[in-house]
């Protein structure tokens, strides 16, 4: 440990102390891209928010996050044509999570991370539990819900029920839907 203030800790002498010591200490060390740091952050959010699995399904080597922080979009390049990106998610403040879009989860549910099995019809607003045949146990309520139709995503949102709920119970808001796909 090495003393750098000369009275104040913020003055201009104090702080050129500093500099000069950081210097010398990381001389030799390559420097850290900040994407790096971003993408390990996304992948903290991804692994508390679904688990280590499900985020290493999300975050493979082609996928990045892009914008100022809390609203980081989630991107993945297809590595033959580098100009050909899908958007996975986007991390809000008002969730403090990311919210899937289509493309992301469709990666999650060929794994049946977060799927809600349901009838089959035309959504066009929320999901009702009667539409539910079967539900994952481990969703909980405000967790990102995959609804799926026959192995098809059929779309994507937050449950307001958890998964045993939605399962069991024949009346109520199971998802509210953010994104739905056109059939």
């Amino acid at each position: 440990m090495e003393l750098t203030a000369v009275g104040d800790p913020t003055s201009p002498a104090s702080l050129e102390n500093l500099d000069k010591v950081l210097r010398a200490a990381a001389e030799g060390m390559e420097p850290a891209d900040y994407l790096d740091d971003r993408n390990d952050q996304i992948r903290s959010v991804l692994e508390f928010q679904f688990g280590r699995e499900a985020a290493g399904l999300l975050m493979d080597g082609n996928t990045y996050a892009i914008g100022k922080f809390p609203y980081w979009k989630l991107f993945r390049e297809n590595p033959e044509n580098r100009s050909e990106k899908v958007q996975l998610g986007m991390m809000t403040p008002e969730r403090g999570m990311v919210s899937l879009t289509l493309d992301g989860a469709k990666i999650l549910a060929e794994k049946g991370f977060n799927t809600v099995e349901i009838m089959d019809f035309e959504m066009k607003g929320s999901l009702f539990a009667v539409g539910v045949i079967s539900a994952d146990p481990r969703i909980r309520i405000g967790d990102e819900a995959i609804a799926v139709c026959g192995g098809e995503v059929r779309g994507v949102g937050v449950a307001m029920m958890c998964g045993r709920e939605m399962a069991d119970l024949k009346r109520g808001i199971a998802v509210k839907m953010r994104h739905r796909s056109r059939r």
